[in-house]
């Protein structure tokens, strides 16, 4: 109940104590909202409706005596000859408006200025809404309070005012509060506001607030303020005053880090950049730095980058490398890249990092000597190892920064021969340990071929296992982070993906060979996996090795198939299987087919990965186990790459280019295994270039080449992910404050934590009132409590005479509260 309401009870008992009949005038019906809704506790209140017969016909017919008590209120004047003047000498009378109420109850100082604030359909809204916008008041009420509740309702900004959430509302949705605004005549109380408080005078124009000259303020106070008086002459007009620029800066972050206003934000920006030329009033960079009022500042930073580099290359890159690091570090944060109005950041972003990773890993590098296969392949996979560097260059990849040739030239080329230099002189480096070995093997790391005894047959429960092409190791970190976020128990097991790292071998290499060799075998040009006598060379061949070997213990899927299954019907596919195999090539044939790859196509299939692992551990398998046939190298734009013509084809040599299997020649100075050595059954060897050199071959050379020797074509591993054990949910439990009437269209639900501990997980929930149990009306925004009680805005936009107000726990759609409202409104005849 509203302390308005509390004193019109206590004035209408205090009045009727003795009396029958207390009639209450109330000049413009500033208190009709009040006393429809009131109470009364035993008064029976009548509200005069165009006919003062009806309200004696009324009184006559249900209490001709007058032994009950009476008010009738009639929103208008008393005058000299009165309709009920028998009433008003036998009970009490009263002229009562909002004004004269607030004099007598509230110690409200009365002159001119205070009836004229109050009177009409500003009194109206002000006491329909006394709560929200005065709340608890000390006695006595003063001015400013009224015009602060006034605004407070105009602007619907809830308990207590704030001006600048009312500056920002009404330069976000001007024609909305323009209209309230002049509707309850406050524009210059808005005006007086903002010229007392945040010192910006003559804001009125053709008599409401200029909302041009409000964002003005807000956005060039900021430009001036953050760039230490850029602009101070030449915006003077615009600007507020000194000392009160700091809140318009404030004003200007709060507009832009509210994601409802932030369109609004945008729009006047490019408005006023464009009215005033902003961009002919700025220079420099340091100053510029930390402003976003206007997207132009991008352009001026990036020529003076660009203006810096040009034309020293990569010895102006390494100079200014800090320089660009901080600007590029600093508007990469900006609302413009955020809303991806302006990309280049990122790009540069990516490309600094990239850029002094790669120099420190090459200073790392530098100081390994005589050091063997696993050290090297150990400090690649380490958990803050070099795989970081392959992916700062795939998320350069994908910023789209060699789309643009000046930002290719001078930001993404110089990363891009330092991350070239690193990768050619760590391959070099590995190959040569490589060459060391008399067979492939690393001590302590899992080869390839003993993944399925190792890991799937040494589970002792149902297990998972995902066939990826090409998960590189980047990749598969990027793939555990995401489901250590998802709650899973993930651990990752380096491997060594045998060689050439193909999919063909690795793929085989990775099934369940009981007893049985793996042999090669070279026909026209291509390789031919087997174990024992069988044929294990394309998917189809795998799906039916597996199914031979273990019968109906196994149940196979595509990638995508299990991502369309319901829980459902996945959970009956999967109820009877102890392995389940899941396949997949995506990476291997994007390489083949698409000119590039970019860190976005990779997102999408580690995202997808997530998805898959979750619902297998959602249908009751508690192990997943994923794992790859090998990894890749992604050749940088500006790297050229060394080819041999060494090795001839022939129908008993399969090429790449980064291997040549079967017969081939014997090259001194490429890199040799035999069968036996590679693990093979059969006779013949392959052939391997150091480095990053390549094999001639008919047609381009992509970007995307494995079969090789290298750390990022086989350093693979991998990943075991654990669902743990469910434990019943003990979610917060949660009252919400449902009214018995609504008395608004816009009101406030109050949702209150009850019985909160630490083992109390949070709740979503919302507020949704339907009619007659079936119809939804509205619903409010859907928040999540745990500790803290909150308030969410309910607005409606029909208005039945009685509704069912519902507290909806928003992920199980279990209603925890529920309640018939009366709904009362005055004043919304149009949701009636």
């Amino acid at each position: 109940m509203s302390k308005l309401t509390e004193e019109i009870k206590s004035l209408t008992k205090e009045l009727t104590r003795d009396k029958p009949i207390l009639i209450l005038y109330d000049e413009g019906g500033t208190l009709s909202g009040v006393v429809s809704h009131a109470k009364l506790d035993g008064i029976k209140p009548i509200i005069y409706q165009g006919s003062y017969l009806q309200i004696r016909a009324t009184i006559e017919r249900e209490d001709p005596k007058l032994r009950g008590k009476w008010l009738i209120y009639v929103p208008e004047r008393s005058l000299p000859q009165s309709w009920l003047r028998d009433y008003e000498l036998l009970g009490a009378e009263v002229d009562l408006n909002l004004e004269r109420f607030l004099a007598t109850r509230f110690g409200l100082k009365t002159n001119r200025e205070a009836g004229e604030l109050l009177s009409g359909i500003r009194g109206k809204a002000l006491a329909d809404n006394w709560d929200k916008a005065i709340g608890k008041v000390n006695r006595p009420i003063s001015k400013d309070m009224l015009i602060d509740g006034l605004l407070t309702t105009a602007f619907d900004l809830g308990p207590g005012f704030d001006l600048g959430r009312a500056v920002l509302t009404y330069v976000s949705d001007q024609a909305v509060y323009s209209a309230r605004l002049s509707e309850m005549g406050l524009h210059q109380a808005f005006a007086d506001q903002i010229s007392t408080e945040l010192g910006l005078s003559n804001v009125i124009e053709n008599g409401v607030v200029s909302v041009e000259k409000v964002a003005a303020a807000t956005l060039f106070s900021e430009l001036v303020m953050r760039s230490d008086g850029l602009g101070k002459k030449e915006f003077e007009s615009l600007l507020p005053l000194e000392e009160k620029r700091p809140l318009w800066v404030k004003l200007a972050g709060d507009w832009r880090q509210n994601v409802s206003l932030r369109d609004s934000f945008i729009d006047w920006s490019e408005k006023l950049e464009k009215k005033y030329a902003v961009r002919d009033k700025l220079a420099g960079l340091e100053n510029l730095l930390h402003v976003q009022s206007f997207k132009v500042i991008d352009d001026v930073l990036l020529d003076e980058l660009c203006a810096r580099l040009s034309p020293g290359g990569a010895e102006a890159y390494e100079k200014q490398v800090d320089t660009i690091k901080s600007v590029a570090s600093a508007r990469s944060k900006t609302i413009w890249a955020e809303t991806g109005r302006v990309r280049v950041w990122h790009a540069i972003k990516s490309g600094v990092d990239l850029f002094s990773a790669s120099h420190e890993a090459l200073r790392s590098l530098e100081e390994m000597v005589d050091n063997t296969i696993g050290d090297y392949l150990s400090r690649y996979q380490a958990s803050d190892g070099w795989w970081r560097i392959d992916g700062l260059r795939q998320s350069l990849a994908a910023s789209g920064s060699e789309e643009d040739e000046r930002i290719f030239d001078l930001f993404v080329k110089p990363a891009d021969i330092a991350y070239g230099e690193w990768l050619r002189k760590l391959t070099v480096r590995f190959a040569e340990a490589a060459s060391q070995l008399s067979s492939w093997s690393i001590p302590q790391v899992m080869n390839q071929r003993d993944f399925w005894r190792l890991k799937v047959e040494a589970s002792k429960e149902r297990v998972a296992v995902l066939m990826i092409d090409a998960l590189r190791y980047d990749l598969a970190q990027s793939l555990m982070r995401w489901l250590l976020n998802r709650g899973f128990e993930v651990n990752v097991t380096p491997m060594l993906a045998t060689i050439p790292s193909v999919t063909e071998v690795g793929m085989g290499m990775l099934l369940p060979r009981p007893g049985k060799d793996f042999g090669v075998s070279i026909k026209d040009g291509k390789i031919k996996p087997r174990i024992d006598s069988q044929s294990i060379a394309s998917k189809s061949d795998r799906k039916k090795w597996l199914e031979q070997v273990l019968g109906s213990e196994v149940t196979i899927f595509e990638l995508d198939k299990v991502r369309t299954l319901s829980k459902a019907k996945l959970w009956s596919e999967l109820e009877h299987a102890m392995v389940t195999v899941v396949t997949s090539q995506e990476i291997d044939r994007a390489g083949t087919f698409l000119p590039d790859i970019g860190i976005d196509y990779f997102e999408q299939l580690v995202g997808r990965l997530v998805e898959v692992v979750a619902k297998l551990h959602g249908a009751g398998i508690g192990t997943v186990l994923v794992a790859t046939d090998h990894g890749f190298l992604l050749l940088p734009r500006a790297l050229s790459v060394d080819v041999t013509n060494d090795v001839d084809s022939s129908a008993e040599v399969a090429m790449g280019r980064r291997y040549a299997i079967g017969k081939p020649r014997q090259v001194p100075s490429l890199i040799s295994f035999t069968f036996q050595g590679l693990g093979f059954m059969g006779d013949g060897w392959s052939l391997f270039p150091r480095g990053l050199t390549v094999l001639s071959m008919p047609g381009e050379i992509k970007r995307f080449v494995h079969g090789g020797i290298s750390p990022q074509e086989v350093g693979i591993c991998v990943i075991e992910s654990k669902s743990k054990p469910e434990v019943e949910e003990q979610k917060v439990k949660i009252t919400a404050g449902i009214p018995d009437r609504i008395t608004n269209a816009v009101s406030l639900i109050a949702m209150e934590p009850k019985e909160t501990t630490v083992l109390t997980t949070p709740r979503t929930v919302r507020i949704e009132v339907w009619a007659g149990g079936s119809e939804p009306i509205t619903a409010s925004e859907s928040r999540t409590i745990q500790f803290e009680p909150i308030k969410v805005k309910l607005v409606l936009s029909k208005a039945p005479e009685e509704v069912e107000v519902r507290l909806v726990d928003v992920e199980t759609y279990e209603v925890l509260d529920r309640k018939s409202v009366k709904v009362e409104l005055s004043g919304y005849d149009e949701l009636l």
